[in-house]
């Protein structure tokens, strides 16, 4: 067990020095770019024009703090409307627990049963991977063809295509989210990449800018290589569990 935290304990500062290595890299790199000057380019690089980076700039040098460091882990849940904006990220828990576990202690769940206990009517559509609820819907298993259950799952997916596209357009507007682009920051720098990529998605989405969706071999790419992770994660978690049960 000591060994075993001694090596995370590594490997989190190994993260932490290339995580310095390369902010100093990009910074050097940021400097030694060439003038942009055109709204294409900004666009091209920044995914965002000249104007909205400087009104940005306006909204968030008053609000920064003095830097604080914290404890933040690199999952993340997305809640999504259907102008594709994302509503809600959650980047606190690690990348191998489930989503059902995520949602279970998110503000979300908890705002959600409130406004239901008080009577008002909301849903949120979910995948198999969490329960039905009276405020979230979920497909059901195994319909009959032809079955009202059927039709309901019809329904149920054309509704939450809308969650797909948006993470598409999120990942192919900002590629360092994308699977085998892993990003190799500490916990905490990921979480907040991650929720910055979210919301500078949210400005491009409102100000009209063109979605850069991802082309076919990468959307390809991108679904065997989570699967791959997941199945990777799941055996990783049944060893773990196994190691654990074994010292105890």
């Amino acid at each position: 067990m000591a060994a075993r935290v001694l090596c995370i304990l590594y490997l989190l500062e190994e993260a932490k020095r290339r995580d310095e290595l390369e902010k100093r890299r990009q910074s050097r790199r940021i400097r030694n770019l060439r003038q942009i000057s055109s709204h294409r380019d900004y666009v091209l690089n920044f995914r965002l024009t000249r104007d909205l980076i400087s009104a940005l700039e306006g909204d968030l040098v008053p609000l920064l703090p003095p830097r604080v460091r914290r404890g933040g882990l690199s999952h993340h849940i997305k809640i999504n409307d259907c102008d594709l904006n994302i509503l809600h990220v959650d980047a606190t828990f690690g990348g191998a627990t489930h989503d059902s576990f995520i949602f279970n202690n998110t503000v979300i769940q908890h705002h959600l049963e409130q406004i239901n206990n008080a009577g008002e009517t909301a849903y949120l559509l979910g995948d198999s991977a969490y329960g039905q609820r009276s405020y979230l819907m979920t497909p059901c298993a195994n319909p009959e063809p032809g079955s009202p259950e059927e039709y309901y799952n019809t329904v149920h997916s054309t509704a939450r295509n809308s969650v797909e596209r948006t993470i598409g357009i999120l990942k192919g507007r900002f590629r360092c989210l994308l699977v085998h682009r892993v990003l190799h920051y500490d916990p905490e720098m990921v979480s907040k990449i991650v929720i910055a990529c979210c919301v500078l998605h949210n400005i491009c989405n409102r100000a009209g800018l063109p979605a850069f969706e991802l082309p076919y071999n990468l959307q390809h790419e991108e679904i065997r290589l989570q699967s791959e992770s997941h199945h990777s994660s799941r055996r990783a978690c049944c060893i773990l569990n196994e190691i654990s049960s074994k010292v105890n």
